[in-house]
C-alpha cells in the first residue's frame, strides 16, 4: 500500500506512542504530545471556519512559539499552505510577499502588529487576522481575532480529513530580499519530509532529546527541525529572542 510522506504524520505518530510526554516547553508553558495535537486540531478547525481551503495560503509573522509550532502542523493537516515570514523584514517587503503569495489569513505576533497595520485597507486579499497573544497590548491596532479565543472555540477532534497528496505544496518560504525582491521557494510535503528525515539521521535525534530553538523557526522551516523532534518524540524549547542569558538558563 503506498503511503504518501506527509510531515503532519510525525505528530501524528509521537501523539498515539508518546501521549503524556511533555512535546513543548514556552516559557512557563509546558504541552504534552496529547495536548499539542489537540491545539493544532483546534487550530485547523478555527481556520476551516473562517473559510481556509485546501491550497489556501496562511502566513504566520511571529518570533519563535509554541503557536508557530502549532502551524506548521495545522497547515498541513489542512492541506493548506503556510507561509512563516522572516520578522525581521519591513512593511513594504511584508506588503510584497503578502500580496505576491496571495495569503487569505495572517497569524501576527503582537509585537510585530505595527507592520501590517498600515497595509491593512491596501491587501485586499486577506480575509482575516489573527493575533498571536497571551495579555500583551498589540503595537498597532489591527482588526483581529484572538489566537487563544479561536482556539477554546474550536473542537479538539481531528477535522474532516483532506486527501492531501505528498507532491502538494505544503509551504512557501519567501527569501530575505538581498538580491532585488523576495523569491517565494515551494516546498512539497514529501520534501518537508525528507528535510525532516535528514536532520534525525544527520544530528542523530533521539526520544530523550531536548532541542532549544535558537534558530528563527521561519528560517527553512527551522531546517526541518521541527517536525524531526515530533518525529522522534524529542521535547522542543521555544525561544522567542535570542538572549545569552536566556539560553544559558
Amino acid at each position: 500500500m503506498f503511503e504518501p510522506l506527509l510531515p503532519l504524520n510525525f505528530l501524528r505518530r509521537a501523539a498515539r506512542l508518546l501521549p503524556a510526554k511533555i512535546a513543548v516547553v514556552d516559557g512557563a508553558r509546558r504541552y504534552t504530545y496529547h495536548e499539542l495535537e489537540a491545539r493544532v486540531h483546534r487550530l485547523a478547525n478555527a481556520l476551516l471556519h473562517m473559510g481556509v481551503a485546501q491550497g489556501d495560503k496562511v502566513a504566520v509573522l511571529s518570533p519563535n512559539s509554541h503557536r508557530v509550532l502549532e502551524a506548521f502542523f495545522a497547515m498541513p493537516l489542512l492541506g493548506a499552505v503556510l507561509i512563516p515570514l522572516n520578522f525581521r523584514l519591513t512593511t513594504p517587503e511584508f506588503a510584497y510577499i503578502l500580496e505576491h503569495a496571495e495569503a487569505k489569513v495572517v497569524l501576527v505576533d503582537w509585537e510585530y502588529a505595527h507592520q501590517l497595520a498600515p497595509l491593512i485597507d491596501t491587501l485586499k486579499g486577506i480575509k482575516r487576522y489573527v493575533l498571536l497573544r497571551d495579555t500583551e497590548d498589540p503595537t498597532a491596532s489591527i482588526p483581529a481575532q484572538d489566537y487563544e479565543t479561536i482556539l477554546a472555540a474550536a473542537p479538539p477532534e481531528f477535522p474532516q480529513p483532506v486527501a492531501v497528496a505528498e507532491t502538494d505544496i505544503a509551504t512557501l518560504n519567501y527569501t530575505s530580499g538581498t538580491t532585488a525582491r523576495p523569491k517565494g521557494v515551494m516546498l512539497t510535503h514529501r520534501a518537508c519530509v525528507m528535510s525532516a528525515l535528514n536532520y534525525i539521521t544527520s544530528l542523530n535525534v533521539l526520544p530523550t532529546d531536548v532541542y532549544l530553538h535558537t534558530l528563527p523557526m521561519f528560517h527553512a522551516n527551522g531546517w526541518g527541525g521541527i517536525w524531526a523532534l515530533a518525529g522522534r518524540g524529542g521535547t522542543q524549547v521555544c525561544l522567542r529572542k535570542v538572549e545569552a542569558q536566556s539560553i544559558f538558563e
